[in-house]
């Protein structure tokens, strides 16, 4: 991130570590010293990484994004005292048009975030995060701002793949199933379950990243129970954006 990271004056915060008693490496970013007592004086590094690896992934439509390729996106990240803007490079949307670029990033912002066409010969888009990075007691936290989803939506979310799978092994019609035991296999009684059940045919990757507490996107597991899945993998990413767009955790 040396290079992406400016303080609110738009000077670059160096990277800089540090040891601990035990002789723990810590990593920061540091801003030049000012007068403002509002200021941003110095960041976890790997906190502040994680949490714009996983902003970022979110505005682009992806899972998830290494901080090694943060700067392949970002072309620049301003520090403010009562925000953070975040710039991203106009190739991150694959040359498409800047008003569709920012339609597409306005479908994914939650309340309070802005997006704006960035000014300047290269078109990329400024998004503007409500957050504040708040340094207390020597730890770093993001006030306003959470680094993932909620642990509980996680597990409730990784919970229900997983009842699908079982329901559908107790009917004897999972694809894990021993082919001579499907013809004993029955049928899902009631939608509700039918829902549940459809998840065990889920894309393998999304259903990998659900299990492994990374789902690309924020969804209440009610919500994914009310609304049918659609069967074909390539419409499920664009199913459960469309789910958290409307009906985040």
């Amino acid at each position: 991130m040396k290079g992406l990271l400016f303080d609110a004056a738009a000077k670059p915060m160096t990277p800089s570590f540090g040891y601990g008693r035990r002789g723990r490496l810590y990593r920061y970013y540091i801003a030049p010293k000012v007068d403002d007592p509002e200021q941003i004086a110095r960041l976890s590094a790997p906190l502040v990484e994680a949490w714009l690896s996983q902003v970022t992934g979110r505005l682009l439509g992806v899972a998830k994004i290494c901080v090694e390729d943060l700067k392949d996106h970002i072309r620049r990240v301003e520090v403010r005292s009562d925000a953070v803007h975040l710039v991203l490079h106009g190739q991150a949307f694959e040359d498409r048009r800047a008003d569709l670029a920012l339609i597409e990033i306005g479908r994914r912002l939650v309340e309070g975030e802005h997006a704006v066409e960035e000014p300047g010969a290269a078109f990329g888009v400024r998004i503007i995060l409500p957050q504040r990075l708040v340094l207390r007691g020597g730890r770093c936290t993001l006030k306003g701002a959470t680094i993932a989803q909620k642990p509980a939506a996680k597990l409730a979310l990784a919970k229900l793949v997983k009842r699908g799978h079982a329901e559908l092994l107790r009917r004897k019609a999972s694809p894990f199933t021993q082919s001579g035991e499907y013809r004993h296999a029955t049928a899902p009684i009631t939608q509700h379950e039918r829902n549940i059940c459809r998840l065990a045919f889920m894309d393998p990757q999304l259903q990998r990243q659900i299990l492994q507490g990374e789902a690309p996107y924020r969804v209440k597991p009610a919500t994914v129970i009310k609304r049918p899945m659609p069967l074909a993998w390539a419409d499920q990413r664009q199913w459960l954006e469309n789910l958290a767009a409307t009906d985040p955790c």
